[in-house]
């Protein structure tokens, strides 16, 4: 997804050069991630102006107290070492079970207001766009992971949350993805808006 997002950035020239990282394990809770010191000093050795955090998927829902319990130890470090601005990455249903959503949303809703922070919706947004007439494939075949489409979604929500800028007019596209669905994947990411608390 970083990928994606630093093509955006790259190719809208009224942005400003960004720096743009990741540090993404597979089925890395934030947990793991406080317990890994990469992840902690990534965030004490950056002026980061923006940091976002995302749970691994299914430990909102069975685990809540634990991600709140972690999202709350990443805040205080990031507010004790500069102004970065926190958001959380709220992630999308699993494919065979789509009310997983609104489990989702409440653990992520509960621990924005609680950290003062944003939330980037990008489950609603999934959950509008298979919804749609537009609607199309953005579940890896495992039903979990994104494919092609969902991770260049998921970057075109970031774009327009994070810079405020309209999708679909940044000429990046992702050479793997047709021209026609880009756009309609462009088009439904501008409709994203921020939960800031």
């Amino acid at each position: 997804m970083a990928h994606h997002l630093k093509n955006f950035v790259l190719n809208d020239p009224s942005i400003q050069f960004q720096t743009i990282e990741e540090i993404a394990k597979g089925g890395y809770t934030l947990e793991n991630h406080w317990n890994d010191i990469a992840t902690i000093n990534k965030i004490k050795n950056g002026l980061w102006d923006v940091i976002i955090l995302q749970e691994q998927s299914l430990r909102p829902i069975n685990e809540k107290e634990k991600m709140l319990l972690y999202a709350h130890k990443f805040d205080s470090l990031i507010k004790s070492t500069g102004k970065a601005k926190l958001y959380f990455f709220m992630t999308w249903a699993y494919k065979d079970y789509p009310d997983m959503i609104y489990p989702l949303s409440e653990a992520y809703n509960e621990v924005a207001k609680d950290t003062r922070s944003s939330i980037v919706p990008i489950g609603w947004q999934w959950d509008e766009l298979i919804k749609s007439k537009d609607s199309m494939e953005l579940y890896d075949s495992d039903g979990i992971h994104p494919n092609l489409k969902g991770t260049f979604f998921t970057a075109g929500i970031f774009y327009k949350i994070l810079f405020n800028k309209d999708p679909l007019t940044n000429p990046y596209t992702d050479p793997l993805v047709a021209i026609d669905t880009a756009n309609i994947l462009k088009k439904w990411a501008n409709h994203a808006k921020v939960i800031a608390y």
